[in-house]
């Protein structure tokens, strides 16, 4: 048998965590840890929408008759039963090549068993003649019969679980059982029809799965197997089962799909008592298993996509507390800038001062020079000037970046970096420096007054122009040279990103959409099997 998802693939292709739709959502998420598991995930539903066999799992309340029941459709009693709770351990029943039980253990370790009703008990009953529960159930997870006689159809594994309500630990087996199951047979104890505790775990099932995939059957537990209480039962009480059945409302906008048998009449008689009618009833729950794949798919990406949106959730708030502290930080950063940037200016306004200062006095040496000594005609004037210059500079240069990185570590700020250093020195570092001097004292009048006297004055007004002019090419250097050591002093943050919020918005809207998809295509589905 193979199942074959009757609907449009487009929405099933989409689910692939490396196609199209997918695989720019998931490579924007910067968390691979949820990156992972979403990819995780969409490729496990997508696998269980296409998966064989198709799993039909039988669970009620304990002691209803899941595995006489079973016992009956296989036609041998290799199952538990009794009046108290037998199973403790999910039992998969499927069709082999031989006639064999295997038992896997809570560990995964696997064992076959000889072939046969004790051995099966001897794993699976969950009381032992103390009226205890049995350690060998906890340490087994399940047990596998395979059956050679036909039993059941191919490709389909009938799944007997433990009863709800005997204990909590019994109960999560079968929740866990039914998780992924195809389709539920829910067996109803005649003598305890459908209680509240029956509901809601049913309503919990169809939430998830889906109503389509559900097919009731009613055991009647008769005072006698014979033919006449059947005929009575169904007469007088079969009835009431189905309106209680119906009463909740579980399998709306379906009505619920009820098969009555006796399970313990099919095993004794052999024929009736609802055997036919169960079997085809199996039959037809079979078109359901779309329906039923694509509501679990649908609820499980819904699951998925609210798993996303709180990690969207905690990743807003992660990012709008380091928004607030990255502003707050800048307000700190500012305010400490600020503070650096006023104290280094008026330490480097005070030292620029002082070595102008020093600068005039060098400069007016070398016009006292001038002025009353010999005239030099060789550039002497301009040499000592640079020379005076270059040490000057060079000295203020130095006092600055000493000044800024005083003021950074006082303010545990990072220093000037030696890049900046060597660049205030390359701006303060003067030009060759060239006085000119008339030279009619050497006889060659082309540039001399013919004045000696006036020749020295000109040497001594070049001396001052020269002055100026290095002063002010100083002072207007001054603010590139307070820049320098100003500015990278202390670099802005950049402010932390919102991507990572967007991307897993973005992932869960399109998970949401894409489970609103699939949940159509349910529908659909559901449509096609009362049709």
């Amino acid at each position: 048998m193979t199942t074959a998802l009757c609907t449009d693939p487009s929405p099933v292709d989409a689910l692939r965590p490396d196609g199209p739709h997918f695989a720019p959502l998931l490579r924007a998420v910067t968390d691979r840890s949820v990156a992972d598991e979403v990819a995780g995930e969409l490729a496990a539903i997508c696998a269980a929408l296409y998966a064989e066999p198709v799993r039909i799992v039988f669970a009620g309340h304990f002691s209803c008759g899941k595995s006489t029941l079973i016992n009956a459709l296989i036609g041998r009693p290799l199952l538990p039963t009794g009046d108290l709770p037998e199973t403790g351990v999910p039992c998969l029943v499927r069709r082999g090549a031989v006639d064999r039980v295997e038992m896997i253990a809570a560990d995964d370790a696997t064992a076959e068993l000889p072939f046969g009703a004790d051995a099966v008990s001897s794993r699976v009953r969950l009381i032992g003649d103390d009226g205890n529960e049995r350690a060998e159930v906890s340490a087994t997870a399940e047990m596998v019969i395979e059956l050679s006689d036909g039993h059941p159809p191919e490709g389909v594994w009938w799944i007997d679980s433990p009863g709800i309500d005997d204990t909590a630990a019994m109960t999560e087996r079968t929740r866990a059982a039914t998780a992924d199951a195809d389709i539920l047979v829910w067996v109803v104890n005649s003598r305890q029809p459908f209680a509240e505790t029956e509901q809601e775990f049913v309503g919990e099932y169809i939430a998830g799965h889906g109503p389509a995939g559900v097919l009731f059957v009613v055991n009647a537990f008769l005072a006698e197997d014979t033919p006449d209480r059947w005929a009575a039962f169904l007469a007088d009480r079969a009835p009431y089962m189905r309106d209680r059945i119906a009463e909740p409302g579980l399998t709306c906008p379906l009505p619920p799909r009820v098969v009555v048998v006796s399970a313990r009449g099919m095993t004794t008689a052999g024929a009736g008592f609802g055997g036919p009618q169960l079997r085809l009833g199996l039959a037809a729950a079979l078109a359901g298993v779309t329906p039923a794949r694509l509501h679990r798919a649908a609820h499980r990406l819904r699951r998925l996509a609210d798993r996303v949106g709180a990690c969207a959730g905690r990743e807003r708030e992660r990012t709008r507390r380091l928004i607030e502290a990255h502003a707050d930080r800048i307000r700190t950063l500012e305010q400490r800038r600020e503070d650096y940037r006023r104290t280094v200016f008026t330490a480097a306004s005070a030292l620029y001062a002082a070595r102008l200062a020093d600068i005039d006095h060098e400069i007016s040496n070398v016009r006292r020079w001038a002025a009353h000594h010999p005239l030099r005609y060789d550039n002497s004037y301009g040499w000592a000037i640079t020379a005076a210059l270059t040490a000057l500079t060079a000295q203020l240069a130095d006092a600055i970046v000493a000044a800024a990185a005083e003021c950074a570590r006082a303010r545990e700020l990072p220093p000037v970096t030696a890049d900046t250093a060597r660049a205030l020195h390359d701006l303060l570092r003067p030009g060759p420096q060239t006085i000119v001097v008339p030279y009619s004292a050497s006889g060659i009048t082309a540039w001399s007054t013919g004045n000696p006297a006036a020749d020295r004055a000109v040497a001594v007004a070049n001396i001052d122009a020269a002055h100026a002019r290095i002063r002010n090419a100083l002072w207007d250097r001054r603010p590139y040279a307070l820049d320098l050591v100003l500015h990278p002093v202390l670099p802005i943050p950049p402010a932390p990103g919102d991507e990572q919020p967007r991307a897993l918005a973005n992932l869960r809207r399109a998970l949401d959409d894409l489970a609103a998809t699939l949940a159509a295509a349910a529908e659909i589905a559901v449509a096609e099997v009362v049709s």
